[in-house]
């Protein structure tokens, strides 16, 4: 089962691929992103300037 219940089987089904290319994608795109080689580190130090910078109740998403 996957992040919030939604497994390899739901994303098939709404993908209309089979389990095994949800599977082969997610691989790949976790490889592409560097994420097993420690490559994603240090990418995301700041956020868009179009993304809120807290939450409604004003706390702030980053560490200050």
């Amino acid at each position: 089962m996957g992040l919030f219940g939604f497994g390899k089987k739901d994303a098939a089904k709404a993908t209309g691929s089979s389990t095994k290319g949800v599977s082969r994608a997610w691989h790949k795109a976790r490889d592409d992103s560097g994420v097993r080689s420690g490559g994603d580190k240090g990418l995301f130090r700041s956020s868009p300037s179009w993304a809120p910078k807290s939450t409604k109740s004003g706390i702030p998403f980053t560490k200050r």
